[in-house]
């Protein structure tokens, strides 16, 4: 009997240990977009998806994934700012690029190091329309925008 329990507790044990592996938390942050911003540039070192809004605002949504389970150290992080995107202003419209490297590895008192992997999703407004990578224009005419190809890029 005792084989029994010890067996059943170490088997969920584990099943529980592989689900605090890997821990994600997304969070969104906006942009206004006046009438005189006509382009727009995303500089991200990750995976970028663009989806189109209706909105006239910039939404970037953040995915932030870790190899470990503490989920309080990664919502600190995330509230301090080291995930976070900042905008740059152009002449003619607006850069946003990572406020830190993604790349760096957070390496922890008791020696881990916490391997981070970033994905991004960027809402853009249906006005704009890409011109080549990562890089949009503002164009005043919807229908041009739509007839314009997207490098096989759609907007959902």
């Amino acid at each position: 009997m005792n084989k029994l329990l010890l067996t059943i507790f170490f088997i969920g044990f584990t099943f529980l240990a592989g689900f605090s592996q890997q821990i994600q938390k997304n969070f969104y942050q906006t942009f206004d977009l006046n009438d005189n911003i006509s382009t727009l540039k995303f500089d991200f070192p990750c995976k970028i998806e663009y989806k189109r809004t209706s909105n006239q605002r910039a939404i970037i949504e953040t995915f932030v994934t870790w190899n470990t389970g503490n989920y309080q150290l990664l919502d600190y992080f995330i509230k301090e700012g080291e995930f976070n995107s900042v905008s740059v202003n152009l002449p003619l419209g607006m850069s946003f690029t990572q406020k830190k490297s993604l790349y760096n590895d957070i390496a922890l008192k008791d020696g881990r190091v916490i391997k981070t992997t970033v994905n991004i999703v960027v809402f853009l407004p249906e006005n704009f329309f890409l011109e080549s990578d990562n890089f949009y224009s503002r164009c005043v005419n919807t229908e041009i925008a739509a007839s314009n190809p997207k490098k096989g890029l759609e907007f959902k």
